[in-house]
């Protein structure tokens, strides 16, 4: 019995998953939950890239946030990734674009690159009534779920997903256009623009929990699992799952958000 992982096993792993030629997928790994990787992150790049080939497009946050308080005054393009050493690896790779944004970048490669990762820039204007999140609606997330993408998680649960904030901003978005005047919308966007990020406590936005996120997914049948080398893999589609959060967070606020958030929404219904 061999103790190491192989790119045919990466390869096999993915197509028991269905990934097909042409597919666009949202990759988020660890590459020391497989043990060892023969070839390590170069490995696990070209086992992606193959397994969608040339007409797909694999996509990997790189977000840079250890400095998130003066993010936007150190950021560049080329600023190292921090969501582990398969994106910076990810990053560098030939082919691949980056989009430039301070803290929540993301690098895609293959055929919808360039779409995926425009507009998504650092500084300036977004579309939407609360526009100033990298997860709006001119996001690479958004884009994501209208092309109905894959998400691969490579030995980490929906913990790390980040598609679970594009839901977080539409429930946001869809509160606050819900409001007539436009000075009570204003006044219920400030409620969140003027909490502090940096101080959870006082931060007001609807995190949503991830690992509950895959309960439900799991319960609904929705995911996709296989093993390879010590990890295990999941695979899921982004708009079935996050059409499935966002249904389930109206449906059952209580289970999902703070009792704060819960009467910001009820006040931006009121204001209807």
């Amino acid at each position: 019995m061999k103790n190491f992982v192989t790119k045919e096993d990466i390869c096999r792993a993915l197509s028991e998953l269905k990934i097909e030629t042409g597919d666009t997928v949202l990759v988020h790994s660890s590459l020391k939950s497989m043990g060892y990787v023969e070839g390590g992150a170069e490995t696990v790049i070209e086992a992606l890239l193959m397994s969608v080939g040339d007409s797909g497009t694999i996509v990997m946050p790189t977000f840079t946030q250890k400095d998130f308080v003066n993010a936007y005054d150190t950021w560049h393009i080329d600023k190292p990734s921090d969501t582990g050493y398969i994106t910076e690896i990810f990053r560098k790779y030939p082919g691949s674009i980056r989009s430039d944004q301070a803290t929540h970048s993301v690098t895609a490669n293959g055929k919808q690159a360039k779409y995926i990762t425009e507009n998504h820039t650092a500084y300036g204007r977004r579309f939407g009534v609360f526009g100033d999140t990298p997860f709006c609606a001119s996001s690479p997330w958004q884009k994501l779920y209208d092309m109905n993408a894959k998400v691969v998680l490579i030995g980490v649960s929906m913990k790390y997903n980040t598609s679970k904030h594009l839901t977080e901003y539409i429930l946001v978005e869809k509160a606050l256009n819900g409001i007539k005047s436009n000075s009570d919308r204003l006044k219920m966007r400030a409620m969140l623009r003027n909490h502090s990020h940096f101080d959870d406590k006082r931060f007001l936005w609807p995190f949503l929990n991830g690992e509950k996120h895959q309960e439900l997914c799991l319960k609904n049948g929705l995911v996709l699992r296989t093993q390879c080398g010590n990890a295990q893999f999941l695979c899921y589609r982004i708009k079935d799952t996050l059409n499935l959060l966002e249904n389930d967070v109206t449906a059952n606020p209580e289970q999902w958000l703070s009792p704060e958030m819960i009467s910001w929404f009820d006040e931006c219904k009121a204001l209807n």
